[in-house]
């Protein structure tokens, strides 16, 4: 019960359409922004001209200097998956997150899952210091 109570506080993110060009980013910004009361900025903003690879590159930049790498993620964690596209998603829960993909809405998977494991390219934490 206490899981499920923990976990209601992410419905309102569950379901919302994806929001091109970078939904997985600004779904976590989102949830960040209402859950945490935390504001990761527009880090996308005046990229929908460049390259997917250089919007990727400096999402990926952004992300590394607001966070720190940790070896067992907890909730609020962000998880990097390596492949094209680039893509990130929240944890919400042991070996659940958060996530938004191109062509689909927000939903929440197990990133054990086989779809999922073998591309987890680290668990990052957002630094309070900043």
């Amino acid at each position: 019960m206490h899981r499920l109570m923990s976990l209601s506080k992410y419905r309102p993110y569950v379901g919302v359409e994806y929001d091109p060009p970078h939904g997985c980013f600004r779904l976590v910004a989102k949830v960040f922004k209402g859950v945490y009361g935390i504001d990761l900025g527009k880090q996308d903003e005046g990229l929908e001209n460049a390259q997917n690879k250089d919007r990727t590159a400096r999402i990926q930049q952004k992300l590394v200097e607001m966070t720190e790498q940790v070896e067992e993620p907890q909730e609020g964690d962000v998880v990097i998956i390596r492949g094209r596209p680039f893509h990130i998603g929240l944890i919400i829960a042991p070996n659940m997150m958060l996530h938004a993909y191109n062509g689909g809405t927000s939903c929440i998977e197990d990133y054990e899952d086989v779809r999922w494991r073998n591309r987890v390219e680290g668990f990052y934490r957002y630094k309070n210091d900043k």
